[in-house]
Protein backbone atom coordinates (compact mmCIF):
# COMPACT_ATOMS: atom_id res chain seq x y z
CA UNK A 1 0.00 0.00 0.00
CA UNK A 2 0.94 3.11 -0.44
CA UNK A 3 2.59 5.64 2.33
CA UNK A 4 0.38 8.89 1.85
CA UNK A 5 -3.11 8.62 -0.33
CA UNK A 6 -5.34 12.46 -0.79
CA UNK A 7 -8.44 12.83 -1.17
CA UNK A 8 -10.54 15.06 -2.89
CA UNK A 9 -13.94 15.42 -2.38
CA UNK A 10 -16.64 17.72 -1.48
CA UNK A 11 -18.97 15.02 -0.01
CA UNK A 12 -17.75 15.10 3.83
CA UNK A 13 -19.57 12.15 4.86
CA UNK A 14 -18.32 9.86 1.81
CA UNK A 15 -14.24 10.87 2.16
CA UNK A 16 -14.71 10.68 6.12
CA UNK A 17 -15.84 6.79 5.46
CA UNK A 18 -13.53 6.56 2.79
CA UNK A 19 -10.41 7.94 4.89
CA UNK A 20 -11.33 5.60 7.96
CA UNK A 21 -11.60 2.25 5.56
CA UNK A 22 -8.44 2.85 3.76
CA UNK A 23 -6.29 3.81 7.17
CA UNK A 24 -7.28 0.29 7.93
CA UNK A 25 -4.53 -0.77 6.03
CA UNK A 26 -2.34 1.60 7.56
CA UNK A 27 -1.70 4.17 5.12
CA UNK A 28 -1.90 8.09 5.79
CA UNK A 29 -4.75 9.61 4.27
CA UNK A 30 -5.90 12.87 4.31
CA UNK A 31 -8.91 15.08 3.08
CA UNK A 32 -9.43 18.14 1.03
CA UNK A 33 -12.62 19.58 -0.27
CA UNK A 34 -11.84 21.72 -2.70
CA UNK A 35 -8.58 21.16 -6.00
CA UNK A 36 -7.29 24.42 -4.48
CA UNK A 37 -6.96 22.72 -1.05
CA UNK A 38 -5.19 19.71 -2.38
CA UNK A 39 -2.16 21.82 -4.40
CA UNK A 40 -1.38 23.72 -1.57
CA UNK A 41 -1.57 19.92 0.44
CA UNK A 42 0.60 18.89 -2.30
CA UNK A 43 2.88 21.47 -2.13
CA UNK A 44 3.43 20.87 1.55
CA UNK A 45 3.72 17.13 1.63
CA UNK A 46 4.56 13.77 -0.43
CA UNK A 47 1.58 11.52 -1.50
CA UNK A 48 1.66 8.53 -3.74
CA UNK A 49 -1.75 8.76 -4.75
CA UNK A 50 -4.91 11.10 -5.54
CA UNK A 51 -8.67 9.96 -4.95
CA UNK A 52 -10.39 12.56 -7.52
CA UNK A 53 -13.98 12.91 -6.99
CA UNK A 54 -15.08 13.90 -10.42
CA UNK A 55 -19.30 13.50 -9.57
CA UNK A 56 -21.22 15.96 -11.33
CA UNK A 57 -17.85 17.90 -10.97
CA UNK A 58 -15.73 18.49 -14.09
CA UNK A 59 -14.14 21.74 -14.58
CA UNK A 60 -12.42 21.94 -11.58
CA UNK A 61 -11.09 18.16 -12.18
CA UNK A 62 -9.44 18.77 -15.47
CA UNK A 63 -8.45 22.35 -14.34
CA UNK A 64 -6.69 20.62 -10.98
CA UNK A 65 -5.02 17.63 -12.76
CA UNK A 66 -3.03 19.92 -15.16
CA UNK A 67 -1.28 22.04 -12.30
CA UNK A 68 -1.08 18.78 -11.04
CA UNK A 69 1.23 17.07 -13.65
CA UNK A 70 3.32 20.57 -13.61
CA UNK A 71 4.24 20.18 -9.89
CA UNK A 72 3.55 16.91 -8.50
CA UNK A 73 3.98 15.04 -11.96
CA UNK A 74 4.91 11.61 -9.87
CA UNK A 75 1.15 11.45 -7.95
CA UNK A 76 -1.19 9.09 -9.25
CA UNK A 77 -4.65 9.91 -9.82
CA UNK A 78 -7.78 7.79 -9.18
CA UNK A 79 -11.02 9.39 -10.31
CA UNK A 80 -14.09 8.53 -8.31
CA UNK A 81 -17.36 8.77 -10.91
CA UNK A 82 -20.90 8.01 -11.84
CA UNK A 83 -21.94 6.16 -14.89
CA UNK A 84 -23.31 9.66 -16.01
CA UNK A 85 -19.56 11.33 -15.68
CA UNK A 86 -18.31 9.29 -18.78
CA UNK A 87 -17.51 12.69 -20.63
CA UNK A 88 -15.44 13.96 -17.75
CA UNK A 89 -13.72 10.48 -16.99
CA UNK A 90 -12.09 10.80 -20.54
CA UNK A 91 -10.87 14.42 -20.46
CA UNK A 92 -9.30 13.50 -16.70
CA UNK A 93 -7.62 10.84 -18.49
CA UNK A 94 -6.22 12.50 -20.97
CA UNK A 95 -4.94 15.29 -18.63
CA UNK A 96 -3.18 12.52 -16.74
CA UNK A 97 -5.43 10.68 -14.41
CA UNK A 98 -4.34 6.93 -14.36
CA UNK A 99 -7.61 5.09 -13.35
CA UNK A 100 -10.99 5.33 -12.23
CA UNK A 101 -13.52 3.51 -10.15
CA UNK A 102 -17.40 4.28 -10.42
CA UNK A 103 -19.23 4.66 -7.69
CA UNK A 104 -20.88 2.40 -6.30
CA UNK A 105 -18.16 0.01 -5.26
CA UNK A 106 -16.46 -2.40 -2.58
CA UNK A 107 -13.44 -1.46 -0.69
CA UNK A 108 -11.56 -4.73 -2.08
CA UNK A 109 -11.49 -2.95 -5.55
CA UNK A 110 -10.24 0.25 -4.24
CA UNK A 111 -7.77 -1.06 -2.47
CA UNK A 112 -6.56 -2.94 -5.64
CA UNK A 113 -6.00 -0.21 -7.58
CA UNK A 114 -5.03 1.95 -5.06
CA UNK A 115 -1.94 -0.12 -4.70
CA UNK A 116 -1.38 -0.41 -8.38
CA UNK A 117 -1.08 3.34 -8.10
CA UNK A 118 1.32 3.65 -5.84
CA UNK A 119 3.54 1.29 -7.43
CA UNK A 120 3.56 3.00 -10.92
CA UNK A 121 3.67 6.34 -8.38
CA UNK A 122 6.84 4.80 -6.75
CA UNK A 123 8.36 3.76 -10.12
CA UNK A 124 7.81 7.14 -11.24
CA UNK A 125 9.41 8.73 -8.75
CA UNK A 126 12.46 6.83 -9.14
CA UNK A 127 12.53 7.37 -12.73
CA UNK A 128 12.53 11.19 -12.40
CA UNK A 129 15.02 11.37 -10.21
CA UNK A 130 17.34 8.84 -12.71
CA UNK A 131 19.29 7.65 -9.54
CA UNK A 132 17.69 4.46 -9.62
CA UNK A 133 17.04 2.70 -12.99
CA UNK A 134 17.42 -0.91 -13.30
CA UNK A 135 20.50 -0.79 -15.04
CA UNK A 136 22.68 1.01 -12.17
CA UNK A 137 21.16 -0.76 -9.67
CA UNK A 138 22.25 -3.93 -11.84
CA UNK A 139 26.17 -2.35 -12.42
CA UNK A 140 25.83 -1.92 -8.32
CA UNK A 141 25.08 -5.04 -7.62
CA UNK A 142 27.42 -6.66 -10.24
CA UNK A 143 30.57 -4.81 -8.96
CA UNK A 144 29.40 -5.64 -5.43
CA UNK A 145 29.14 -9.16 -6.59
CA UNK A 146 32.61 -9.34 -8.42
CA UNK A 147 34.41 -7.82 -5.22
CA UNK A 148 32.40 -10.68 -2.78
CA UNK A 149 33.35 -13.69 -5.53
CA UNK A 150 37.06 -12.32 -4.87
CA UNK A 151 36.54 -12.80 -0.83
CA UNK A 152 36.74 -8.98 -0.39
CA UNK A 153 33.20 -8.53 1.24
CA UNK A 154 33.81 -6.10 3.18
CA UNK A 155 34.65 -4.28 0.32
CA UNK A 156 31.29 -5.01 -1.16
CA UNK A 157 29.36 -4.47 1.45
CA UNK A 158 30.81 -0.72 1.60
CA UNK A 159 29.94 -0.84 -2.02
CA UNK A 160 26.43 -1.56 -1.08
CA UNK A 161 26.15 0.24 1.76
CA UNK A 162 27.88 3.62 0.48
CA UNK A 163 25.16 3.44 -2.34
CA UNK A 164 22.14 2.94 -0.07
CA UNK A 165 23.61 6.30 2.00
CA UNK A 166 23.57 8.51 -1.22
CA UNK A 167 20.33 7.39 -1.92
CA UNK A 168 19.09 8.67 1.33
CA UNK A 169 21.15 11.40 1.28
CA UNK A 170 19.69 12.43 -1.89
CA UNK A 171 16.51 11.55 -0.92
CA UNK A 172 16.73 14.42 1.56
CA UNK A 173 18.01 16.86 -0.47
CA UNK A 174 15.20 16.34 -2.60
CA UNK A 175 12.81 16.55 0.22
CA UNK A 176 14.95 19.93 1.49
CA UNK A 177 14.13 21.90 -2.29
CA UNK A 178 10.93 20.69 -2.88
CA UNK A 179 9.61 21.82 1.26
CA UNK A 180 8.06 18.41 1.75
CA UNK A 181 7.88 16.14 4.17
CA UNK A 182 9.37 12.61 3.88
CA UNK A 183 7.44 9.79 4.10
CA UNK A 184 7.03 7.89 6.96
Amino acid sequence: MPQAILIVMEDVLFSQTLRHKLSRFGVKVFVTETPVQALELLGQRKMDVVLLDVRGNNLPAVQFLKELKKTASEVETILISSIDDVGISIECVREGASDEITVPFDIDSLKTKVKEAAKRSRLRQKQRKGKFGLLDSFQQAMVAATFAQEGEFDSARTILNKNKAERKADDKKDNKKTGRKPEE
